[in-house]
Parts: C-alpha cells; structure tokens; sequence
C-alpha cells in the first residue's frame, strides 16, 4: 500500500517541508528513528451488497405491515455478519456485507470476496428464524454488488385466510389445484397414504407421490447400542418431537425436541433398553 506523506523535519535543520513517496513500512521507521509518533489513518474496505425482493410460499410477496417487522439476514460460517429490515408495504430489501481488507488474521464478522453466506429470513415481533435455504456466492471482487431474490417456504408474517377453516391456508390448496372453498384436508388424492392436511404439515407435496414424510432405522452395533431415526423432509418453520412409548397406543413421552437450522433430513440417536420387549416411536410435527 503506497501514501503521501509530508514530514516537517526541524530537528535536521530542515525548515520547508519534504514531499515523499514512500511505504507504510519505510514510513513508520522513519517516524521512529525521528521519534515522531503519528497514528495512520486508513480508509476501510467499502461494503459489499445483496439486494431484492423477499417472497414466502409460491411466490407470494412478503410485504411487512409493521416498521421492523421481517429481516433479511446474512449468515457466515454460523454468524449472523448483516441485517437488513424490510420497509412495511414494500418487499425490498438491501443487506450491507462488511468486507475485510485482505489483511491477516480476517476482521471479525466480514466477509471476503469469493465467501459464500447463507441468507435467513427472521420474524423480529415472534423471533422465528427462517432459512431460505439460499446461498449466496460474493463475486471475486472488490465491493461486490449481488441481486438476489429470497424466498421462503413458509408463512412468515400475518395469518394466512383459510376459507373452509380446516387448517390449510387458501394460498396452499389454490398452488396445489383444489378448491379453496372444498375441504380437502382428509383426501388422499396422491395415493400415498397420507392426507393433504399431513402433506401440508409436512411441506410435501400432496399430488406426487414420491413426495412424502419418510422415517428410516438404523441400529448402531457400536459398544453401546442404539437406534437412529432418520426423517425428512424438514423444514426450519416446523418442530419435530419424537416421542416413545412401550405400547402402539401409549402413553407417550417426549424423547427429544428438534427445530431444525437447514432443510437437512434429521437423525436421532436413541439407546436400546434390553430389560423393554419392545418400544414403539412417533414423530409429531407442529
């Protein structure tokens, strides 16, 4: 890095100013063999941007009713290094990125061009975190200006109309092809064996078939031995509980609460009880 620099040189008998070019380094031993001290100034490294427009469930705009009501959040290696909040009536957004100058060891809470952050959708009045499950590559270069649109697969604001009141939103059974007004919430219609009201729960798809909730075993022969549920899909808007019981009817006690941080399907790890003939599992999504 090369600065201009003017030094009053008195003690050498210099009585004009002297005009240099030099480095920061060379500089700074100058200063110190004339035992002048000076603090640098440097101008920090300008921010890079994401900007767009927020959605949530097929591509419905996210437009806030309240002053700082839903946030655009920018996350890197686990920390939240940005926020931005969407204006009330409006579904803008533009999230200021600080940026690090290249140095070592990187400044706290920045990002480099070339990084890649996650992008999240926040609820500030109900402090849900949603992940939009985007990721956003910051160009190789200096001050990068992204634009990018986040969308949600979730209700992240207000309380969706549902026209026959039977728990499915009207926007949800509309995208699908039903009838708003008809109760779909005990059909079938993929032949699956779950209910478009499960299907909705579960963020599935009601007309595929391949798309559905799907729970695996696994036993880990290990020194100590245990079973592992696998499930998915999740989704980060849900809370999963698995729950076990010592009959198929119950009662039913809660073995682990899960609020899933990524669309990643989950495992729990349970111990095998020899002394139990038998246990049975469920999972309840809220």
């Amino acid at each position: 890095m090369k600065c201009q620099t003017f030094i009053h040189q008195t003690e050498f008998g210099m009585t004009t100013p002297r005009h240099n070019l030099i480095s920061r380094s060379n500089l700074v031993a100058a200063i110190t063999a004339i035992g002048v001290t000076i603090s640098l100034a440097f101008v920090p490294e300008p921010d890079g941007v994401i900007y767009g427009r927020v959605y949530h469930r097929f591509n419905q705009q996210l437009v806030p009713t309240q002053a700082g009501e839903i946030s655009v959040m920018a996350q890197l290696n686990g920390t939240i290094i940005a926020t931005a909040t969407v204006a009330p009536g409006t579904n803008y957004y533009l999230l200021r990125i600080p940026m690090d100058d290249g140095a070592e060891p990187r400044l706290p809470n920045t990002a480099k061009p070339g990084d890649t952050v996650r992008v999240l959708l926040s609820n500030t009045v109900t402090a849900v975190v949603f992940d939009t499950g985007q990721m956003c590559p910051l160009p190789e270069e200096r001050a990068p200006v992204v634009p990018l649109d986040v969308a949600v697969d979730a209700n992240v604001a207000g309380i969706a109309p549902d026209s026959n009141g039977d728990g499915i939103p009207d926007y949800w059974v509309t995208y699908y092809g039903f009838n708003p007004g008809d109760p779909v919430a005990n059909l079938d219609t993929d032949g699956d064996g779950f209910s478009t009201y499960a299907e909705f729960v579960a963020g599935t798809d009601p007309t595929d078939p391949a798309s559905k909730f799907a729970v695996s075993v696994a036993v880990d022969q290990g020194p100590l031995a245990r079973l592992n549920l696998t499930f998915g899909p999740v989704k980060t808007y849900r809370t999963y509980t698995v729950l076990v019981s010592d009959s198929p009817v119950g009662p039913w006690t809660e073995e682990q609460i899960i609020q899933p941080t990524s669309a990643e399907p989950q495992t729990v790890s349970l111990p095998i009880i020899n002394t139990v003939p038998s246990r049975f599992f469920r999972i309840s999504i809220r």
